[in-house]
């Protein structure tokens, strides 16, 4: 990649901020027209308090799935809990919602001072449950007793649901590919093993190098950056269905379009 100018970052700042509202907007949209599929009452049935009373097997191996989940996560560092999981459970949220996905970087600065940049990666964030944001799950992992409201098993049960969801509904998987934002499951330092779901869109982004990013937080004054559109990734973008069906058409013989 040629060297940026200033010109180049600021033309790059205001497309990214602008292509980061509009990713943001319609994934929202559509885990809003999703969001029944996302209920945990989908998957865990009358193991969820107030569901219905209905019997499934796939409801049993499920439930049991998460249960095992559970007491591997939980029974060690940083959670060290003692009571197994429990039916019927309290579900606090059945309303998917993204958090941006963000990470520390350190950079030394012109006058040989280190200093903690706070990094956001537009199209890319962790997806949870309405009121259960890593940042809030954080504070309670440390500051356990001056943290009020949800208990901090609560947490870890909305993630491993979501997660969860995520890896037994191929279908909902499949649907949110196509409309090109891609799931994956990870672990984040200082949560043990809980499972994050992350969401990304096919459009990437990038961080400059360091001496750029120093230059723009000490003129704006804020330790904070978000990465930039790649915009030479753009070109390269592919239609999985075009794709699909331009394969099904060379199947029988028809390399191109028919007059």
């Amino acid at each position: 990649m040629k060297e940026l100018t200033t010109s180049d970052i600021i033309k790059l700042r205001h497309a990214t901020r602008d292509l980061s509202l509009y990713m943001n907007e319609r994934l929202k949209s559509y885990l809003h027209t999703l969001e029944s599929n996302f209920y945990p009452n989908t998957i865990l049935g009358r193991y969820i308090r107030s569901a219905k009373n209905t019997g499934s097997k796939v409801y049993d191996e499920i439930f049991d799935r998460l249960a095992e989940k559970y007491a591997t996560v939980t029974q060690k560092e940083p959670y060290n809990f003692t009571r197994a999981l429990e039916a019927p459970i309290d579900i606090y949220s059945a309303m998917p919602a993204v958090y941006a996905w963000r990470y520390d970087k350190s950079v030394v600065d012109s006058r040989g001072n280190t200093k903690k940049i706070t990094i956001t990666t537009p199209g890319k964030w962790i997806l949870s449950y309405e009121g259960f944001d890593p940042a809030t799950f954080s504070e309670q992992l440390t500051n356990r007793e001056k943290v009020t409201g949800r208990e901090l098993k609560d947490y870890v049960i909305h993630y491993l649901i979501m997660a969860e969801i995520i890896a037994t509904r191929l279908d909902l998987v499949s649907l949110l590919n196509d409309l090109r934002f891609s799931t994956s499951l990870i672990t984040l330092d200082n949560f043990g093993d809980v499972p994050f779901v992350i969401m990304e869109s096919d459009i990437k982004t990038f961080l400059p190098a360091d001496d750029v990013v120093i230059e723009i937080t000490e003129i704006s004054g804020s330790d904070n950056f978000e990465e930039l559109v790649d915009v030479r990734q753009l070109q390269n973008l592919t239609d999985n269905f075009l794709e699909n069906v331009k394969e099904k058409l060379q199947k029988n013989g028809i390399d191109g379009a028919m007059e």
